[in-house]
């Protein structure tokens, strides 16, 4: 996030626990509304996956009070997709149904589990020939300077 630091605001929330680390939100504030950190493509409330529902409830409640006390009304969460989730919970998804949450945006994901790889359709394989008709490539690179300098900055 370090490289947003000039575009966004930050708003990121530790929760403690007898001065113990047991909860993060990343995020910004704009005009007095909470975001999950937008400059990350997804976020929402990080905890350890050892952490119990009981406290996960007071977890989000905490941040929800401490929120409140600050007069921040709006708190918009960017959930973590399924797929990235190391183990099943959807904690989250109950507290926001038990608060009323109101739902703003939904986005589709599209990710290749490489464990279960994808058989390429035959229409598919004529766009890859046809890629390779005019000479794309796809390359490995550890140098990232290209695509920091006319991409991510750019863009």
């Amino acid at each position: 996030m370090e490289y947003h630091k000039d575009r966004f605001s930050d708003y990121s929330l530790l929760v403690l626990k007898n001065e113990k680390l047991i909860a993060l939100l990343p995020a910004n504030v704009v005009d007095g509304i909470v975001y999950s950190h937008q400059g990350l493509s997804y976020g929402g409330l990080i905890i350890d996956k050892k952490t119990k529902f009981k406290d996960v409830i007071d977890i989000f409640k905490a941040i929800l009070q401490f929120l409140n006390s600050e007069g921040k009304d709006i708190l918009q969460l960017k959930i973590l997709p399924k797929i990235y989730v190391q183990q099943p919970n959807d904690e989250l998804d109950y507290l926001l149904f038990l608060t009323q949450a109101k739902n703003i945006r939904t986005d589709i994901l599209s990710v290749i589990d490489l464990k279960n790889p994808i058989k390429i359709t035959s229409n598919r394989m004529e766009g890859v020939k046809k890629a390779k008709k005019v000479g794309l490539k796809i390359e490995e690179s550890s140098n990232f300077e290209a695509f920091w300098k006319t991409i991510l900055i750019p863009n």
